[in-house]
């Protein structure tokens, strides 16, 4: 099966929040929402649980999960016309070293994006 990568390298299809978005499923979504609540100590609420991910929602206005709308390497790529920020000129640069660091193991960046620049 085909990966579909943020700009970071994230496969979305590991994200609790792409997965619940595409299954529409409601109870999935509170489920989302009840841990990431937990976790970031924050209300979020399940119609918060909504991303079609990044490079998508970049090139379609789509919707993005929170933290997503302020991501320093999404934002870089606002106005670029690159799939993941491994065709970028400067890669790998200080913003995607940061985001890699803090990516949770289940969800790593950095080898989907060396797998595209060999």
């Amino acid at each position: 099966m085909e990966k579909k990568l943020g700009f970071c390298g994230v496969d979305c299809a590991t994200c609790p929040v792409y997965q619940a978005t595409m299954s529409g499923d409601v109870e999935q979504k509170k489920g989302v929402a009840d841990y990431f609540s937990q976790a970031f100590k924050t209300e979020i609420k399940p119609e918060e649980i909504n991303c079609i991910g990044c490079v998508q929602a970049t090139k379609e206005s789509g919707p993005l999960f929170g933290h997503c709308h302020f991501c320093d390497v999404r934002l870089c790529n606002d106005n670029k016309t690159i799939n993941t920020c491994a065709e970028c000129n400067s890669y790998s640069c200080s913003k995607l070293e940061k985001k890699w660091s803090q990516l949770p193991p289940h969800m790593p960046g950095k080898p989907n994006l060396e797998e595209i620049r060999k």
